[in-house]
């Protein structure tokens, strides 16, 4: 719309500059020794045209000479650099609001500076200004961008940024500021930036160009109180680096690692670092395997990852004492593990029970990708302590949480895991080892297996655990199969409890082909308890054929198959010993037998029983309550059978305590003391 050549001038009061489009300047191009005064004045969708050509700056206004402005407004303009306003090459900009009009709304900038960009030799003071929702389609996304060069300063008084974008200043070159509020200063190289006022209830945040301890990150104007100068040091926040470690800025203006990320204790002696990344490199690098004595690095703050934390020695994580921290995927890549234990032992946590803090590992991430929290190689062994988490990892690989090749031992709790593979939270690799004690499992879900996926030539022994709440998914999949457990391996189990867990063929535990698991209860923890089959009745356990499972003194309450009522289900060519077990509850009292089962002194259950399948006795007592329902009626069908070394008398009792459902046609049936079907 307007050149303003060499030594000449011009003054705008209230107008309006609407549309105009140039290459360079939209509005307004202020030659070297020109001079634009504006007051009052509208600058409203211009356009440096031609947004890719080099010299397209300034949306509304290129400023190579002098520009003063008061109480104008911006807004809609686009320009390459500059969204509003570009100093360079010697210019001058004043800028001075007094009313509500004075604002930068809007304006955009192709590659920096959604509102104002001050280049080589460029100067700019502004005051007074409000800026909101002014953008660059830079990495910053800053409003406002002081380039490096000679000469370059700016200055920023009373001025507030608000919206949603464009709250950002990157600096190059000098800056000072005077009561700004809602602003980031984006420091891009060392920058000079200096601080002439400040107030209590300014919102000021400072992004260091480095995260180096002494180093300055604001000066102190000449007029300010050194009291307000203590007050800007103390109140301005810190943007926090990617591995999550904690600065603050001290009274000198210096950075200052308030409290470090985490310390190492090796040999009797201390070193603090910044950044898990380096306690864990120091740890490699001093610390051995096996008999060595752990590298013990504690985690003082609240850590975010960038990277895989790769540990080839032995080396201690916990809490400092009392705290509860967190290690977090941070920003690294969900693709990648968080943990991955190569060699030596790592332990997370600890079983003092005196501890009260805790050490959690989150690895949350918000799509399924390849990246587990843990791997244990072959070479290594992981221990997850009374006090440690691992939570909310989503995986697309077997196992989110924990993928074990090696040797782990699992004390802690593992929850809220979810596996788009096999193994919800754990998936236990051919010849690796996993011990479990008081270890608590909940709301982790897998395809197959809601927590454990115990692959074939893989040992899992348990004691003292809690399963609850697990699930394997999508329902309508006839794969998805053990709500918490799914055993092609080894399973042991002792005194623990399965509540809650839903799966479609075992809702608790499913035992495949191969899969050995063998239960022991001594006391009341052990039972299963609400568990749910979505497909067929073995609602807490499902063994499948060439499985076998042995289950000692747990109870059974409430667990539901398809059909509401069963608890156990039990294939063709699946073998399950029962032994001293109890069936309570409104629902899931039925064992659906078709393959190769062994009770011995079990109560307030119903065996649904085959053709042509046998129930071996190895035990019974008068108080034993037990129902069998045949498939089919048949007269001298044998359905019961004595075990080697069982006393006769032992067998006869069963014979004649065990009740026959009758017949839907109304018939009466019983056993007789040879175990064969017999029509009343």
């Amino acid at each position: 719309a307007v050149y303003v050549e060499r030594d000449a001038a011009v003054e705008a009061v209230g107008y309006t500059f609407e549309e105009n489009q140039g290459n360079g300047g939209g509005a307004l191009y202020v030659f070297t020794g020109a001079a634009a005064v504006c007051t009052n004045t509208k600058f409203t969708g211009n356009v440096s045209k031609n947004s890719q050509d080099a010299y397209a700056n300034g949306g509304a206004v290129l400023c190579l000479g002098t520009f003063t402005d008061t109480d104008s407004s911006y807004t809609g303009n686009e320009g390459r650099n500059g969204g509003a306003i570009i100093i360079q090459d010697g210019g001058v900009a004043v800028l001075t609001g007094t009313s509500d009009s004075a604002k930068f709304c809007n304006n955009t900038a192709s590659v920096k500076g959604g509102a104002i960009f001050a280049n080589t030799n460029g100067s700019i003071a502004v005051s007074g200004y409000a800026f909101e929702d002014n953008a660059s389609a830079s990495a910053n996304k800053e409003g406002i961008q002081i380039n490096s060069g000679k000469g370059v300063t700016a200055s920023f008084k009373d001025i507030t940024f608000g919206g949603t974008t464009g709250k950002k200043l990157c600096v190059n070159g000098y800056v000072s500021f005077d009561h700004v509020t809602g602003v980031t200063f984006v420091n891009e190289a060392k920058a000079a930036l200096t601080v002439d006022g400040y107030a209590s209830d300014n919102e000021v945040e400072i992004t260091p160009y480095a995260y180096t301890a002494g180093e300055t990150v604001i000066h102190k104007g000449e007029n300010l109180s050194p009291d307000e100068f203590k007050l800007a040091c103390s109140a301005i926040t810190l943007t926090l680096p990617a591995n999550g470690s904690k600065w603050t800025i001290g009274e000198d203006g210096k950075l200052v690692s308030g409290s470090s990320a985490a310390s190492v204790t090796w040999n009797q002696e201390t070193t603090y670092y910044n950044t898990l990344e380096e306690a864990v490199a120091f740890a490699n690098e001093k610390g051995g395997t096996g008999e060595t004595a752990d590298v013990v690095i504690t985690v003082l703050q609240d850590a975010a990852l960038v990277d895989t934390i790769n540990i080839t020695a032995n080396v201690t994580f916990q809490n400092d004492t009392g705290k509860t921290v967190t290690i977090s995927r941070g920003t690294m890549d969900a693709a990648k593990n968080m943990f991955e234990v190569t060699q030596g032992r790592v332990t997370i946590g600890t079983n003092d029970t005196n501890e009260t803090g805790a050490l959690i590992v989150d690895g949350v991430s918000e799509a399924a990708a390849a990246g587990r929290t843990v791997v244990v190689q072959k070479e290594g062994a992981f221990t997850l302590g009374a006090n440690a988490a691992l939570q909310n990892a989503y995986s697309s690989s077997q196992g989110a949480a924990m993928a074990n090749y090696g040797m782990a031992y699992l004390y802690g709790t593992i929850r809220d895991n979810r596996s788009r593979n096999q193994g919800g939270a754990v998936y236990a690799y051919a010849n690796s080892i996993t011990i479990i004690d008081k270890c608590t499992f909940s709301g982790n879900t897998g395809a197959t297996g809601g927590v454990f996926y115990i692959a074939a030539k893989a040992t899992v022994t348990s004691s003292n655990a809690i399963f609850k709440g697990n699930t394997s998914i999508n329902p309508s999949n006839a794969y998805n199969n053990g709500g918490a457990v799914y055993c092609a391996g080894t399973f042991t189990d002792t005194d623990s409890s399965y509540i809650d867990n839903t799966g479609n063929n075992g809702g608790a535990l499913i035992v495949m082909s191969g899969g050995v698991a063998t239960l022991t209860g001594t006391g009341p923890a052990a039972k299963f308890e609400g568990n749910k089959a979505n497909v067929n009745n073995g609602g807490a356990i499902f063994v499948n054929g060439g499985g076998s499972a042995s289950v000692t003194g747990y109870v059974f309450a409430d667990n539901t198959g398809k059909a509401n009522e069963g608890g156990v289900q039990v294939q063709k060519n699946g073998k399950a010993a029962l032994a001293d077990i109890t069936f309570t509850g409104a629902t899931g009292n039925k064992v659906y037998v078709n393959g190769d089962v062994r009770m011995r002194n079990v109560t307030g259950v119903i065996f649904v029983v085959a053709e042509n399948v046998i129930l071996t006795v190895d035990g019974y007592a008068s108080a034993n309550k037990v129902e069998l329902t045949p498939n089919v009626y048949t007269e001298e069908a044998v359905v019961l059978k004595k075990a080697a070394g069982l006393e006769d008398s032992v067998f006869q009792a069963a014979c004649a305590g065990i009740t026959v459902t009758p017949k839907s046609d109304g018939t009466a049936w019983y056993i007789d003391t040879q175990g064969k079907l017999q029509r009343r």
